[in-house]
């Protein structure tokens, strides 16, 4: 549900052709340019872009030099989608007035939008030292990193974008993405209830929201955001996102919570090794660890190509509530002896080291590949906040000695196959 807009010229972003000094600062010689240039900026706000672009070109053939004409000429070529020559005259503009903040700004999104993050990146972050717009670089740094898979950095720059327009809902969708890729549910929740708050219309907010509250267990709500959502949706022409599956999904998970008591209580048994696995999946986003661990292995043993499919992460997702179990923060009242912890702390060590062994045999059969996701995947295990008590030196520590070993062997081996795979 991505939707963030190139910066250019927009109700928050006027083309910056006033500017004090005006043409007194350039001398009466070129008035004829600095008409033309004016001129120009009133075509272009009127969507008279071709003309406007005209005027540019005739002004700057006075006095090639001036840096409104400069500036305003690679916004005009932005919108036309003329990145190329848009970037052209960023770096003439840039030359002109090297410390100018907006120049680095809308240099770096430009490249953004041409595919070469590399260069944009260090621009945007010079534009927040030259004092530009702080919404406008945050947003496209934020863009940045979503799509190289650097969730957390995305969602610190999507955070501080709304930090600084706290009514802006297409930000509050982008972070509550970003939120959720960091596994950071409650936070993302909130961030959608914003975005509804400020854009009832939002069909992107409501998907996000209905996306969020199934992460935290919520089925019931996540029908009703997703109806929404659909609802919204499908009203607008351009509407490629496939929200009838995402509702028919939504339904079938709220049918499906209304039996979990039954099935938790084993008054229910599951129909299948997928049915199953979805009932350990739902227990896990209700915080119910343990039972999320014991549904996971009960769905593994009916049908073993379910945990070696690796690509779907089941074994990997299983680890992480076999773990919180063990931990058992979440759940009070499950009263686990130290056995009990031990199994399952064994159980999660079982699974990852599966993980890890299926990864590494997919990248040593494919070694021609990019393998830059699985380094991206490994990080999200080195941060998985499920897996800390298993993972930090602190807490290792309270692990018997042998256990210990293999929990530090285990987390030495995924560094080494996320360098091999970064490359």
């Amino acid at each position: 549900m991505r939707g963030d807009a190139p910066l250019g010229r927009s109700s928050d972003t006027p083309a910056p052709h006033l500017r004090p000094g005006g043409a007194a600062e350039i001398g009466g010689e070129i008035a004829a340019g600095v008409a033309g240039r004016d001129l120009g900026n009133v075509l272009w706000r009127q969507d008279k872009l071709d003309e406007a672009l005209e005027l540019f070109d005739r002004a700057l053939s006075i006095d090639d030099g001036h840096f409104l004409a400069v500036f305003n000429r690679g916004m005009l070529l932005a919108d036309l989608g003329r990145l190329d020559d848009a970037i052209a005259s960023y770096r003439r503009a840039r030359k002109l007035e090297p410390k100018n903040g907006m120049v680095a700004l809308y240099l770096g999104e430009a490249l953004r939008r041409k595919g070469d993050p590399n260069e944009a990146i260090p621009l945007l972050q010079e534009s927040l030292t030259l004092h530009a717009d702080a919404f406008l670089a945050h947003r496209a740094l934020g863009a940045i990193f979503a799509g190289q898979g650097r969730n957390s950095e995305a969602a610190d720059a999507f955070r501080n974008a709304a930090a600084s327009k706290p009514d802006d809902a297409l930000v509050q969708v982008l972070l509550g993405e970003a939120l959720l890729k960091c596994h950071e549910t409650a936070a993302a929740e909130e961030a959608f209830r914003k975005a509804v708050e400020l854009q009832a219309d939002n069909a992107h907010a409501h998907c996000g929201l209905a996306l969020a509250l199934r992460e935290n267990g919520k089925y019931a709500e996540a029908l009703v955001a997703m109806k929404r959502g659909h609802e919204l949706g499908v009203k607008q022409p351009n509407w490629a996102f496939p929200s009838a599956e995402w509702l028919q999904e939504a339904e079938q998970l709220a049918e499906l919570e209304s039996r979990l008591p039954s099935i938790l209580q084993h008054e229910l048994t599951p129909e299948s090794a997928e049915a199953r696995l979805r009932y350990a999946v739902m227990s896990s986003n209700k915080r119910m660890p343990r039972d999320a661990a014991r549904l996971y292995a009960g769905a593994f043993t009916s049908n073993p190509g379910l945990a070696d499919d690796y690509q779907a992460q089941h074994r990997y997702n299983a680890a992480r509530a076999a773990a919180a179990a063990a931990r058992c923060e979440t759940v009070p009242s499950d009263n686990l002896s130290d056995a009990e912890r031990s199994g399952l702390r064994r159980q999660a060590l079982d699974w990852l080291s599966a993980e890890l062994t299926a990864w590494t045999k997919h990248l040593e059969q494919n070694p021609k590949l990019k393998h830059t996701d699985l380094a991206r995947l490994l990080r999200r295990w080195q941060q998985e906040p499920d897996l800390a008590s298993l993972r930090e030196p602190a807490a290792q520590a309270n692990l018997p000695t042998e256990e210990r070993k293999a929990w530090q062997k285990l987390w030495v081996d995924v560094e080494n196959l996320r360098k091999r795979a970064q490359g």
